[in-house]
């Protein structure tokens, strides 16, 4: 008898009883409840197995629901129940395997804390009155001060029904019941109104108004099976955006810039699609870049072009547990496959010398799977630090390979060079970067306002290239060469402006950041793979 009476005690919670219907349980309280609902399923079953936990658990999570739903105080998911009464099992079959070891004063504190509410309301807020949570899942005012207590001191308990509250409810459930009802009728009538409109418009298909009944209809109604009209939905138009998200790119016009535009067009024309949203935009934007990326680049890269420019980058820094951004000067080196110009990504190397950019190159070629096995030219700028003999790019990369390579060199870096010694050899050095020391450079400021002066023609090889071909510095320059071939300087050449030449590199280095800019604030981390447009070979 004695082994029978200490099999029906739990070593941490004392005797196994029944689950009490007038309080909301505890956890020692539900574990009591859980030791008497196995044990009597043991002596059901009359076996020596033991019940699972989802057997015990099927009986003892709605018991306390029910318990719950006396009080109307709205709960958690059943699932989440389970879930609850599944860890606070395994920490306590975990303390019963090392009972003997634990001291007394932390077996109390244990079973201290197992005298508080098993929480399953689906309101936590600790300042009920207050409470910030959706409708259905607040507590109602009527219930709130119990459900305080039942959290502290517990000496409240569930009464019997209340019988005008209860009235109360009701009726409010009618009247909402009452309300849904007449909407539905109204509804109806509104098909029947539609549906003799259809009848009228296939009585007499030529009334004016035949179109618009029908459009009316294909637009509100569609029919079952069983003949019964039904709302159809408006289709939402799930479309792609690969144009505008290209030319999005290669203009440097932001996503809320690029959304509001495309959005105000497709009012304009009265599409269906009425609102094009900015965050649609981006994703597209990032999609067709990766994808872009992935379609064209060849993995055996036969010729390959660069060039490097340092710009103004937006970074994500991360200052503690905070990220801000900020504004940086970033050496980016930009890549071109050829034959087909086309553009491979860019690269951040760590400094500006030649073997920090080989780094970062081959690096970039490795993650992107792209061969060297089968490259043969390399094109750049003619810099010291691209074509050094000793330790240039070009160099390091033909000795990585242990094979020459073909060097295409930019030819405009290469005369540049001469003519800028030929100016300082007449005109004597420069005084800074913006100004000179001799009459020529000072001239230049203000060449175009001068008048044309009467010349002797200088014979030279006539110029083959048609002047549609070239850029408008190149046909400026195509004009004044032509001129000077021929004698004859046209009055509209004279008054043509060639243009602040330093304005118009800082606005186009101004649009190149601002490219580089948007781009990098879609990319600010090292894993990202880098726009599509963001810069090229400028030459």
């Amino acid at each position: 008898m004695e082994k029978t009476r200490r099999a029906f005690k739990s070593p941490l919670f004392g005797g196994i009883v029944d689950i009490k219907d007038n309080s909301l349980p505890t956890y020692e309280d539900v574990m009591k409840y859980y030791e008497w609902t196995r044990h009597q399923l043991k002596s059901q079953l009359e076996t020596a197995k033991e019940p699972t936990f989802a057997q015990v658990a099927d009986i003892v999570v709605p018991r306390i629901e029910g318990i719950w739903l006396t009080a109307s105080i709205p709960t958690v998911t059943r699932t989440r129940i389970i879930q609850m009464l599944k860890a606070y099992h395994m920490k306590c079959k975990n303390l019963l395997k090392s009972i003997k070891k634990i001291s007394p004063e932390k077996l109390e504190s244990f079973r201290e804390n197992s005298k508080l509410l098993f929480d399953i309301a689906s309101c936590k807020c600790k300042e009920l009155p207050y409470c910030i949570c959706p409708t259905n899942k607040k507590v109602p005012k009527q219930e709130q001060p119990f459900l305080i207590n039942q959290r502290t001191s517990r000496n409240m308990f569930i009464g019997k029904i209340d019988i005008t509250t209860t009235k109360k409810l009701q009726k409010t459930l009618k009247r909402k019941l009452d309300r849904e009802n007449s909407t539905s009728k109204s509804l109806s009538k509104s098909f029947m109104s539609v549906d003799t409109e259809i009848n009228v418009s296939m009585t007499s298909p030529t009334s004016p108004t035949s179109e618009r009944s029908s459009s009316t209809a294909d637009e509100f109604l569609n029919t079952t099976d069983d003949g019964i009209p039904e709302i159809k939905r408006k289709k939402i138009s799930h479309i792609n955006l690969p144009t505008l998200s290209k030319t999005c790119d290669r203009y440097g016009v932001s996503d809320r810039a690029a959304a509001a535009i495309a959005s105000s067009v497709l009012h304009d024309i009265g599409s269906d699609l009425e609102v094009i949203d900015r965050h649609k935009l981006r994703r597209e934007r990032s999609k067709n870049r990766q994808k872009l990326v992935k379609e064209v680049i060849n993995t055996e890269l036969s010729a390959l072009y660069f060039d490097g420019k340092k710009d103004k980058t937006l970074k994500i820094v991360k200052k503690g547990n905070k990220h801000y951004r900020t504004t940086c000067i970033e050496e980016h080196i930009s890549l071109i496959q050829e034959p087909g110009s086309i553009y491979m990504g860019y690269v951040v190397p760590s400094t500006g010398s030649a073997k920090a950019i080989v780094t970062a190159i081959t690096g970039f070629l490795a993650k992107k799977s792209i061969s060297l096995q089968h490259l043969m030219a390399i094109g750049c700028d003619g810099t010291n630090v691209n074509t050094g003999k000793y330790g240039g790019i070009i160099r390091l990369l033909e000795k990585s390979l242990q094979r020459p390579l073909q060097w295409v060199i930019c030819l405009l870096h290469m005369n540049e060079l001469p003519l800028r010694h030929l100016f300082l050899h007449i005109d004597g050095a420069t005084s800074g970067p913006k100004s000179y020391t001799g009459q020529l450079g000072k001239s230049l400021e203000t060449c175009e306002q001068l008048p044309v002066q009467k010349f002797h023609p200088i014979e030279g090889e006539p110029l083959l290239t048609t002047a549609v071909d070239l850029s408008t510095d190149q046909k400026y320059l195509h004009d004044i060469v032509s001129a000077v071939q021929s004698g004859d300087f046209p009055e509209d050449l004279a008054n043509r402006s060639q243009g602040n030449r330093r304005s118009s590199n800082a606005s186009k280095e101004t649009r190149s950041r601002r490219r580089e800019a948007i781009f990098d604030e879609h990319n600010f981390y090292e894993e990202s793979e880098g726009p599509l447009y963001g810069a090229g070979i400028a030459d």
